[in-house]
């Protein structure tokens, strides 16, 4: 009887979802905000409750190929993570040296980078697309592309001088711009870049910009600064929409880690503190106006980012920071997600034997990461009290980068890397629409 429920759900799915295809054509019409930016918005709180809850109920495999008709061409697999524009249309950036679009597994067009070093450079960043589709990517040449939706470059702007040593921050896109950043042996730099390829403003600096950086409410940029040193003293900068520093807040014996997020009047961070005999993960909390360090937390392991929950809170919170992350440095690993109030509580831990190797993402009713156990990769799903939720395996998936991004309908989106294609777990559109 369970078999032959499932076949005819089954049945119903593939009408339900053909029938579909045909009104819309197959190419997804749920495009939510005007700019995409990774870790949820250009604050950088992986937040995506406004997507709907995080589901594993599908997982969709999608090698690309030229046309619908080629099953031999293989395509070289993805240099950075996937931009979802809808459900069936995504752009790629492959290790080959191209930015790919693709939509329902064929390639739209292939646009290629110039050449670096004999080869062609790649996206060495996390990009970013903005309202009219148009890819912006910092390429490890230290220059920024913008190619439009049809596949044109655009424009090709020379930002930093390209060395071993160089390292790029995630771009980052807003109202009026992007902002990119670069590190190298001498330091680092902030640039901001106009849709037309012109540079607005540049700030340098003795320290080195972190990975990832965010805007807050008025686009004033959060950035961080390392010395890329333990027991050094990094800094928490606030530009201006016009490149003027706002403040600036020195964190002694601090070693800033990847990102900073905002939310409201408020800007975090996490670090690493340094006391002389061991090295303690931290959680950052300051007041964005002024850069006055409202509170700060010791945490049980070291962060991979920072997610802000608003919605459905443990203890009747308006909104919860999230952290998760592992131990470095033990035999075995050890993971944990703790959640705190904006006044610094802490709310609950959850603790795991795995290690922790994506950002905590929060949707609508659950929290989600990426885990490791030796082989065994899976999806995690923590519920909003801190309960666990269950877990997915991704085991049997083709090689992938494990950070996924977020679709408008909240599905996982990871990017494969032997071969270009998309593994999607979550659910359709049409599925979605299913009274079951």
């Amino acid at each position: 009887m369970n078999h032959l429920y499932q076949q005819i759900r089954f049945a119903l799915t593939l009408v339900f979802t053909l029938s579909l295809c045909v009104l819309s054509s197959c190419v997804g019409q749920q495009k939510g905000l005007d700019n995409y930016n990774f870790f949820g918005g250009k604050t950088r709180t992986n937040g995506y409750e406004w997507t709907g809850t995080f589901s594993a109920s599908l997982t969709f495999q999608e090698q690309t190929r030229f046309t619908r008709d080629d099953k031999t061409t293989k395509l070289v697999g993805a240099s950075s993570l996937a931009i979802p524009l809808t459900f069936t249309i995504s752009y790629i950036p492959t290790s080959d040296g191209f930015v790919t679009r693709v939509m329902d597994k064929t390639v739209e067009w292939r646009s290629p980078l110039d050449s670096v070093g004999g080869s062609r450079a790649v996206i060495a960043a996390m990009p970013c697309s903005d309202k009219e589709d148009t890819f912006y990517g910092i390429a490890n040449d230290g220059a920024l592309y913008a190619f439009a939706r049809d596949g044109k470059r655009r424009w090709k702007l020379p930002l930093f001088p390209n060395t071993a040593s160089t390292l790029y921050s995630d771009v980052l896109i807003v109202t009026d711009g992007i902002v990119a950043g670069v590190s190298g042996n001498e330091g680092g730099e902030v640039v901001k870049v106009g849709f037309d390829g012109k540079i607005l403003w540049r700030q340098a600096s003795m320290l080195a910009p972190t990975k990832t950086f965010a805007a807050d409410d008025k686009e004033n940029i959060l950035v961080g600064f390392t010395n890329e040193t333990f027991g050094a003293t990094d800094s928490l900068v606030l530009f201006a929409p016009n490149g003027k520093r706002l403040w600036s807040k020195a964190l002694e014996s601090t070693r800033l880690l990847r990102m900073t997020a905002t939310l409201g009047t408020m800007g975090f961070a996490t670090g690493l503190k340094d006391s002389g005999n061991d090295r303690t993960p931290t959680l950052f909390a300051f007041n964005l106006s002024t850069g006055a360090l409202l509170w700060q937390r010791l945490l049980l392991v070291t962060p991979t980012g920072i997610a802000v929950s608003t919605v459905n809170n443990p203890e009747g919170a308006d909104t919860m920071i999230v952290i998760a992350g592992s131990k470095i440095g033990i035999a075995d690993p050890m993971g944990a997600v703790m959640a705190f109030s904006t006044q610094g509580k802490e709310l609950w831990r959850k603790g795991f034997e795995l290690q922790v190797v994506s950002t905590p993402m929060v949707s609508k009713e659950n929290i989600a990461f990426i885990g490791k156990q030796g082989t065994a990769v899976g999806i995690y799903y923590v519920k909003k009290d801190g309960t666990f939720g269950s877990v997915f395996s991704i085991s049997d998936m083709p090689a992938m980068l494990l950070q996924p991004a977020i679709d408008y309908d909240a599905n996982m989106v990871f990017a494969t890397t032997d071969a270009l294609g998309i593994v999607r777990v979550g659910r359709s559109p049409a599925q979605k629409l299913l009274p079951y």
